[in-house]
């Protein structure tokens, strides 16, 4: 059996697909280590050694209104750079004493995969969003200059001399925990495979869509509350629970307590819930669109009302509404009218929780998916896996 080596940033969003991966090789024998931040991994529960990256990498909070290219450039400079930085010495140390035969490294983790290629070392890309592969039409000729002007600038602080063509999706292949719904085309020259969800270790019993009866019941989870408007959006929903029907509950997560201690007979609130346990009772989700929040919702046949912030989420909230799968939300602008009414809405027409369930079929045994993907290619890890 082979010994692989798991590369992942600091955040959840990024680990939970990624240990989903590394539970299907563990399972068939593999020796699994880890570098990524061990209090995280920990707590997810991953098999295998970790190779610790140290302090807790936080990325700089945007600025309120900031978006595109100076989104990107924020995002690069003061989070990606910095982070495979930090998390080189206990890459390299990590592969100095596990000696991988193989290395799975995540998308944002871009150091690692430099590292990969630099030492010979087969690798596949893990992507945990399908942001990056919206760059890849001619229209983003410039932002895919001025990040391979970015990714060389790493690689000469590294003291790497030569990198992969395109360090962002190996050359061997990448595994996105999606389906062709959410990610959309895949541009000529990639191989990107869509595995579908990854829940199987998170949850006993498996997943699927699973009924629900009586009065209706919403979860909304919009991220980690830190920044004003989000704030207000949650005060938004806080008012359309009060608005809307009496029949319907409101679980409202606000990990920031922003919203005080309220009691509403229709509304609770909650710093933290176990989302996946939660997502077999509810008959609706508010979320804010980002790609594991939809991918377990939809997975569970639930419709969706999005109110994207930022990066991908615009994105996935277009792909979830054209599919009819849920409804769209201006983060920026929603009134407490606004939000009632796009739950109601996807409450009241069947239609969007056919749309969902039928999505969510697509997402269903990722882990089946993984075992005949990864088999043959760590029987011979030098090769690429088959084209998607």
């Amino acid at each position: 059996m082979s010994r692989v080596l798991v590369v992942v940033p600091p955040w959840l969003g990024h680990i939970n697909p990624a240990a989903g991966v590394a539970a299907v090789l563990h399972e068939d024998g593999h020796e699994i280590a880890w570098v990524g931040h061990k209090p995280l991994l920990r707590e997810v529960g991953v098999p295998g050694r970790v190779f610790p990256t140290g302090a807790l990498f936080v990325a700089p909070d945007r600025p309120s209104g900031m978006h595109g290219m100076a989104a990107l450039q924020l995002l690069w400079n003061q989070a990606l750079v910095p982070l495979a930085l930090s998390m080189d010495r206990a890459v390299t140390h990590a592969m100095d004493t596990f000696a991988p035969h193989a290395m799975l490294v995540d998308q944002q983790a871009i150091g690692a995969g430099i590292r990969a290629g630099q030492r010979g070392i087969p690798w596949l890309t893990l992507a945990s969003s399908p942001g990056e592969l919206a760059t890849r039409g001619d229209m983003h000729a410039p932002v895919r200059r001025w990040t391979a002007q970015v990714i060389r600038g790493l690689a000469d602080k590294l003291d790497i001399g030569s990198i992969p063509a395109d360090p962002l999706f190996s050359p061997q292949g990448t595994l996105m925990a999606s389906c062709a719904v959410l990610m959309g085309d895949v541009p000529e020259g990639l191989c990107v495979h869509a595995t579908g969800s990854l829940l199987a270790h998170r949850i006993a019993g498996g997943t699927g869509v699973r009924e629900t009866a009586g009065d209706h019941h919403v979860l909304v989870s919009m991220g980690t509350v830190s920044e004003q408007a989000s704030i207000r959006f949650l005060e938004a929903t806080w008012l359309a629970a009060q608005e809307g029907s009496t029949s319907t509950h409101w679980t409202i997560v606000d990990p920031s307590g922003s919203l005080g201690k309220r009691h509403a007979r229709n509304v609770t609130l909650a710093r933290s819930v176990d989302q996946l346990a939660l997502l077999r009772e509810v008959d609706a989700v508010l979320c804010h669109g980002g790609h594991n929040t939809v991918t377990e919702s939809l997975v569970h046949g639930r419709p969706l009302v999005i109110a994207p912030i930022r990066d991908d989420q615009p994105l996935i909230a277009q792909r979830v509404e054209a599919a009819g799968a849920g409804t769209r939300l201006r983060f920026a602008h929603a009134q407490p009218a606004h939000v009632a009414a796009a739950v109601q809405r996807v409450l009241n027409d069947a239609s969007f929780r056919r749309s969902a369930t039928s999505i969510g079929s697509h997402l269903l045994d990722g882990e089946a998916r993984v075992k005949r993907l990864l088999r043959p290619w760590l029987a011979s890890p030098h090769a690429s896996l088959p084209s998607a």
